[in-house]
């Protein structure tokens, strides 16, 4: 939807005064305002409010289904579990799974921004200058954001699938790589090599950077804010992500404006690719696959417990009977085990 937001400024922008563009944005947040307010609670936090019956309520209109009795029992025996643990702001950093959760939303923070996505949707006009003969600016500002909306609905089809790890390697690697492309252009023109052959090369580096950063890189961290902290710690937690969000955004267009104008356009994409190809092998060694998993199997992984059954499973001589390896792997029920 934010995506769907884009689209429609960049498609009416050019076209119509800025208190036109304005209004319609006006308009959309006016109806968010009227209907939101009957969106339900989360049950998480309901439960947290000793509001059970609310909270199936909840549950019951999330799910689509009367039926909700199984997961609503699992639910609260989770909050009950953390709701009698400490809820100090300071176990954000003290605790070694939240601190292992802030560390990996704030890198992925980082790595969304220090890809270039605020500096490609502000300055999108003076990357495309050069393509004007080509197509005129203000339509590859449309193109860019109808390749962005594409590769979401597609990464959405693909996130439950393949698994978040997946698409956030490979999409940040190959966000990497065109953003390296695209630094290379600038590079060989500011040193004054003919380059009028390959203007068209701006525009494909940038759609082609458009659908990798948001099939994974761009939309993965969105997700794992939601996953990756205990109920007691969610909100304190997503609101620390979010600030490590602004900040990130914020100074990676202080340093495009700093590295444009005294080394040249090429500095500030080498630095961004350099950082998707950091972001890319930190996903790959570091962060936890949370695909099908529950909140405590989340909490188990990033406390490490779940390595060191699987460890004590490895001596097992019958591994494809071994019901400590099917949970694991998810195959089995945690409480039968």
């Amino acid at each position: 939807m934010m995506l769907i937001g884009i689209l429609l400024i960049y498609g009416i922008g050019p076209f119509v005064s800025i208190s036109a563009s304005s209004s319609v944005g006006v308009a959309i947040l006016v109806v968010q305002l009227l209907t939101f307010s009957f969106m339900p609670e989360s049950p998480y936090y309901l439960l947290m409010k000793n509001k059970r019956e609310e909270a199936r309520r909840a549950l019951q209109i999330f799910r689509s289904s009367q039926d909700v009795d199984e997961e609503l029992e699992e639910i609260a025996q989770v909050v009950e579990a953390e709701n009698k643990a400490r809820r100090r702001p300071l176990e954000l950093v003290t605790v070694n799974s939240n601190r292992k959760a802030f560390a990996i939303l704030t890198v992925l923070s980082f790595a969304q921004h220090y890809a270039g996505i605020s500096v490609m949707l502000m300055n999108i006009h003076i990357i495309f200058k050069d393509v004007a003969t080509i197509i005129p600016p203000s339509s590859a500002a449309i193109l860019f954001s109808a390749c962005m909306l594409l590769a979401c609905v597609i990464a959405a089809f693909l996130i439950d699938s393949l698994g978040r790890k997946v698409l956030l390697y490979s999409s940040s690697f190959l966000t990497g790589i065109f953003l390296l492309i695209l630094a290379t252009y600038f590079a060989m023109k500011e040193n004054n090599i003919n380059v009028s052959e390959y203007n068209w090369v701006p525009i494909v580096a940038v759609m082609l950077y458009a659908l990798t950063f948001k099939c994974g890189l761009g939309l993965i961290p969105i997700v794992m804010t939601a996953e990756l902290y205990p109920t007691n710690l969610k909100a304190l937690g997503c609101t620390a992500a979010d600030a490590m969000y602004l900040i990130a955004g914020t100074s990676s267009i202080y340093i495009f404006h700093y590295l444009q104008r005294n080394c040249g356009m090429h500095a500030p994409f080498i630095l961004f690719g350099c950082c998707c190809i950091f972001s890319g092998l930190f996903s790959l060694l570091i962060i936890p696959e949370t695909k099908g998993k529950t909140l405590e199997e989340i909490q188990k992984l990033l406390k490490g417990e779940a390595k060191s059954i699987k460890r004590g499973c490895e001596e097992c001589t019958k591994l494809e009977k071994c019901h400590l390896l099917d949970h694991i792997v998810g195959k089995s029920d945690y409480n039968s085990v």
